[in-house]
């Protein structure tokens, strides 16, 4: 926690608990925030000994030692829990855009306070986070490979969110009124049970009871809106007590749970989807003791997939397949297999990949230079062997391909990757869909570098066969999991704010293009797929650049290097180990034929297959005058490069050297003395 520094304002809420109170503030005077807002409520009259302890509680404020903006807002009448929490983040919201809130029983660690800080960056302007949690309730269960997961349930026991989520709280539940006879509830929850618990809940708030708490849910599920939740906990509420507002049950296995420290920096969740097992389990354990939902969720649209039939994959394991109520979507169970399936990554059973790839190169080409930039950038994502690739880049369009699974054999030189900052006009994926285990997480992942995808993948037909029914399941090879009806597609195209072309049967086009399915379907019209104007072709630029390179890289492999060995001489220590291994490492391919070693004295190991020059020793007195001798040396050798294992350095060539360093002040070193001083030069 010494390298972090808060920047994000604070929010401490507090009553008549002056214990807790003091807790809480203690390890907020740890990450001293620059600026502290404290909303309080006034005692009630009627209960005894009140007033007393809520002065007592104000005064804990008093204790601020660093250098902070304090403000507070303290109620001059009992205005209650939720009417003063509603006016007090309102109060607060109304002067700066993110806070870092906490009430005075809920203590968190202090690695809590970095990681909303963190994230309250990383989300302020994406309107699907509403807030961060610092609780964790998954006691174990439902963990993930990042720090963080999302959720419908807002956890307030320590949270953080913006102005602009804020707003979205209506303190008097105004909509409750329209949806309760509606079966907006159903919809969400699925689970009837369920539904009576959150009804009642909603309706005694409704009607005024004191939590604004189940208010900031409602909002958030109304608009629905995703809270960051932790992968471990962070926050214990201490304040479970038979005279606390809302939490009295002292043996609840909620209370005084243990916190962790959380571990930078944050691994992050590749896309915002709501983890379905985890709410499930938060559903169970904390609200109405359901399940939500019994069966699996579509990977699509989060509805209720029964089981749709059982087939036998790779002619061995027995696989079920769900299908959606909603959209129609078809998965598998867990494709455990797919390890399996990979083994080779073109199926073998693809006897059209040639024919398919030359229709589809056609149709691309036709889509591009009618509708898009023709001479912007292109990318083939999951292109296989790259047949795609060359096949447009002969027709004058500058793709690119990627496959992490796949050799490529046409694309070398034109390699792309998703995980660089490049941009597309375009990204094509044929035959790619039906093999995504998490289609909106890989597809929100291409979406990052294009709004523009053109892919094919078969479409359910209209009689639902059965994987055994239809060939495209493809149960011989095991890697079609997913299969994808034209609802389905709707869907995926709405939640990413996209328009949806498809000619109804394989070919689509997910674009934020105004374009009608009927000019998307114009492409397959043109005779022979042949455009109005074509590209001049890329094969002749292509070749050139590839002997080019070829060129280029057999100029590099001439260059001459020079190590200097003077490590050998000072000192036979671990550092002359790595040197000599570098070497023995050198010697065995033909890089090693580029080296020669400087041997300071006879004193470097010889390995076969290195050249070596003998030079005289090395004196740190004599620094200038070694540095003329092996400037006179790297001119005699021709030497492009000079590398050495300490801080020697010729006058003019270009230089490497692997630092070795000490720190002076620690040691007590004289920083004048001419040793130190050629450090400092090299």
């Amino acid at each position: 926690m010494t390298q972090f520094k808060l920047t994000i304002p604070v929010v401490l809420i507090i009553f008549n608990r002056p214990d807790t109170t003091a807790k809480v503030f203690e390890v907020i005077r740890q990450v001293k925030p620059p600026q502290l807002f404290v909303i309080a409520d006034a005692p009630r009259l009627d209960k005894s000994g009140e007033v007393e302890r809520c002065i007592a509680a104000r005064k804990i404020i008093d204790r601020v030692d660093w250098q902070c903006e304090v403000l507070t807002n303290y109620s001059e009448i009992n205005l209650g829990c939720r009417e003063r929490v509603y006016s007090g983040l309102n109060w607060v919201f109304s002067l700066v855009e993110s806070a870092i809130i906490l009430e005075d029983d809920c203590v968190p660690h202090l690695t809590f306070f970095r990681f909303c800080q963190e994230l309250l960056e990383r989300y302020r302007d994406n309107n699907q986070v509403m807030a961060i949690s610092g609780d964790n309730f998954q006691f174990g269960n439902n963990t993930t490979e990042h720090s963080y997961y999302f959720s419908r349930y807002p956890h307030c026991w320590g949270w953080a969110t913006w102005r602009r989520a804020w707003k979205n709280y209506d303190n008097q539940m105004q909509l409750w009124s329209k949806l309760r006879g509606s079966k907006w509830l159903e919809n969400i929850l699925q689970n009837s049970r369920a539904v009576k618990y959150w009804s009642q809940i909603f309706q005694n708030n409704y009607q005024g009871f004191n939590s604004w708490a189940y208010a900031w849910l409602f909002a958030g599920w109304v608009l629905d809106k995703l809270t960051i939740i932790p992968q471990i906990n962070l926050v214990s509420n201490i304040g479970f007590s038979p005279t606390a507002t809302h939490a009295k049950d002292v043996n609840s296995k909620f209370a005084n749970m243990s916190v962790e420290e959380m571990i930078f920096p944050l691994t992050h969740p590749p896309s915002i989807i709501r983890n379905i097992p985890a709410d499930d389990f938060t559903e169970k354990t904390m609200f109405s003791g359901s399940l939500q939902i019994p069966n699996v969720h579509c990977k699509v649209c989060g509805s209720i997939s029964h089981k749709f039939d059982n087939a036998k994959v790779l002619n061995k394991y027995n696989v079920d397949y769900f299908q959606c109520s909603n959209c129609g979507f078809v998965q598998t169970e867990n494709p455990h297999w797919l390890g399996e399936a990979y083994r080779s990554a073109i199926a073998s059973s693809d006897v059209g990949l040639v024919s398919r790839n030359q229709i589809f190169s056609l149709i691309t080409e036709n889509l591009i230079l009618n509708f898009f930039n023709a001479d912007g950038k292109f990318l083939d994502y999951g292109c296989g062997y790259g047949l795609f690739v060359r096949m447009m880049r002969d027709l004058g369009l500058d793709f690119y391909g990627y496959d992490k699974y796949c050799q490529n054999i046409f694309y070398q030189g034109w390699e792309g990757d998703i995980d660089r900052e490049d941009k597309y006009e375009i990204i094509t994926a044929f035959e790619v869909f039906e093999h995504f285990i998490n289609p909106l997480a890989e597809i929100e992942k291409i979406l990052q570098k294009t709004r523009n995808i053109l892919f094919s993948t078969q479409l359910l037909p209209p009689n639902n066969p059965r994987p055994n029914d239809w060939w495209y399941y493809a149960l011989e090879e095991g890697q079609h999991i997913s299969i994808f009806t034209k609802k389905a597609l709707s869907v995926i195209a709405q939640k990413f704010k996209l328009n949806l072309c498809s000619d109804g049967e394989s070919l689509h086009l997910l674009t934020e293009k105004n374009l009608s399915n009927s000019e998307f379907k114009s492409i397959f019209r043109v005779p022979r797929y042949q455009p109005q104007k074509r590209k001049e072709t890329l094969t002749l630029l292509d070749y050139k650049k590839v002997i080019e390179k070829k060129q280029k890289n057999q100029q590099q492999l001439d260059l001459k290097i020079l190590i200097d060995g003077v490590f050998f001489q000072i000192n036979n220590t671990g550092i002359a180990r790595v040197w000599k291994s570098l070497l023995e490492v050198w010697s065995k391919d033909s890089f090693g034929e580029n080296i020669l070693v400087l041997d300071r004295a006879k004193t470097a190991p010889k390995i076969p297959g290195i050249k070596y020059r003998t030079v005289p020793v090395y004196n740190e007195a004599k620094i200038d005058a070694d540095r003329q001798m092996l400037q006179k040396i790297c001119d005699e050798e021709n030497a492009d490069i000079f590398i050495s294992t300490y801080y020697t350095t010729p006058i003019l060539t270009p230089s490497i050297f692997m630092g070795y360093d000490m720190i002076p002040e620690i040691l007590a070193k004289n920083l004048d003395k001419t040793s130190w001083q050629e450090k400092h030069r090299s």
